[in-house]
């Protein structure tokens, strides 16, 4: 549960970059890519170890997502490209 708080704190603070059509990378203040948005599997928000921490659901607006986690709270909102 530490690490999924870690994690998440990591995605709020992340600004994006799209690397390719299938995923769209997420940095810390820091530059590092932290997670990423994996566009072909249901908008899931993937650590680099590949452990799905949330997900994104569209319906918020036009380039809106909420983001939440699995266990359903909602943790914020990734709007035109920014957490």
């Amino acid at each position: 549960m530490k690490l999924l708080v870690k994690l998440l704190a990591l995605v709020l603070l992340a600004f994006p970059a799209v690397s390719n059509a299938e995923e769209i990378d997420l940095y810390n203040l820091k530059g590092e890519a932290v997670v990423y948005i994996d566009t072909d599997k249901e908008l899931a928000i993937y650590t680099w170890d590949g452990e799905a921490v949330s997900y994104l659901v569209d319906d918020c607006g036009p380039k809106c997502f909420y983001i939440y986690s699995w266990e359903g709270n909602h943790l914020g909102f990734f709007e035109n490209g920014i957490v």
